[in-house]
């Protein structure tokens, strides 16, 4: 505004006088950039806790931007935690809660289980110990996987389980209770990592809410119709009831202690064979329905802890 002004005031004074101003400015420009850089050079180590208001010519911002900008990314270091488990939704938002905190980048590169962090040097040495901590406890706590589960590179893939295995065995011995004719062709484990970490918190939280000894985990059919079974097991969610339909006793997802019920509902194949899950299902407490009078009496309601809370560990042909 000032240099506006000043503009418009010596707009009659002489050529000779418009080239003298100009070279007064030019070197008072050079001044202020020079007192600018000196200013800087003092402050760098306190940059991360100084407001810096740059005014003034217009090159001039833009220089002292630019060399901020070159100053700030010397400073600018980059870490990275890698964690030994599938980082869940919650603990993603309770990372990035140290942006603010630390004034601090965090950043989850996608199909893996690092956590990159960027930023001033001191700040950031500063999220990576409370980043550390956080893996410790993660690795310290019930989210272990099976000792069963094979080596992988993917957070879900299917395992082939070798004929007369203990697991195979279990398969089939649990689906000839009701099925004597039952022949297992082919088994496969599903390692799913972020559907195991899930499964694991809802069942250490049913844990501390019934405890009075109450079997909790059971191993259950579930038949998926038209719906191929990599639709569930491939998915964040798993079982999702939002894409379930009316039942019996209502949309819910359903599982079966008999193989025979659930065998009604198989998925069936092009070369005729059928598909279905065998489940590890956290249940919680559970009550019991008599069947001719399910229109009635649909049971008490339950505690949000008690509704059922799963897994699918195998699935089979």
């Amino acid at each position: 505004s000032s240099s506006s002004s000043s503009s418009s005031s010596s707009s009659s004074s002489s050529s000779s006088s418009s080239s003298s101003s100009s070279s007064s400015s030019s070197s008072s420009k050079e001044k202020k950039v020079d007192s600018f850089n000196e200013y800087m050079d003092k402050k760098e180590e306190e940059l991360p806790d100084v407001e810096c208001i740059l005014s003034g010519f217009s090159d001039d911002i833009k220089a002292g931007i630019s060399w901020l900008h070159s100053k700030i990314e010397q400073m600018t270091i980059t870490e990275d935690v890698i964690f030994d488990k599938p980082l869940l939704t919650d603990t993603k938002k309770s990372l990035k809660k140290l942006e603010s905190k630390h004034a601090v980048s965090i950043n989850f590169p996608t199909g893996t289980q690092k956590v990159i962090i960027k930023g001033i040097q001191t700040p950031v040495l500063q999220a990576l110990k409370e980043i550390h901590q956080i893996a410790r406890d993660l690795s310290s706590s019930k989210f272990s996987l099976p000792k069963e589960w094979l080596p992988q590179t993917d957070t879900c893939e299917l395992k082939a389980l070798p004929p007369l295995s203990s697991e195979w065995n279990q398969i089939q011995a649990q689906a000839r209770t009701t099925i004597p004719s039952f022949t297992l062709v082919q088994a496969e484990r599903v390692q799913n990592k972020w559907q195991w970490e899930k499964y694991c918190f809802e069942r250490e939280r049913v844990e501390r809410q019934v405890k009075n000894g109450t079997e909790i985990e059971l191993f259950l059919f579930h038949g998926t119709r038209t719906n191929p079974p990599a639709v569930i097991y491939k998915a964040d969610e798993g079982f999702d009831m939002r894409h379930s339909q009316q039942g019996m006793w209502g949309v819910a997802s359903y599982f079966a202690k008999n193989a025979s019920y659930s065998h009604v509902y198989s998925h069936q194949l092009a070369n005729q064979h059928r598909q279905m899950f065998l489940a590890r299902v956290c249940v919680g407490r559970s009550f019991r329905i008599l069947f001719f009078i399910f229109n009635s009496f649909l049971g008490p309601i339950r505690p949000a802890f008690e509704c059922i809370r799963l897994n699918a560990q195998f699935s089979f042909l």
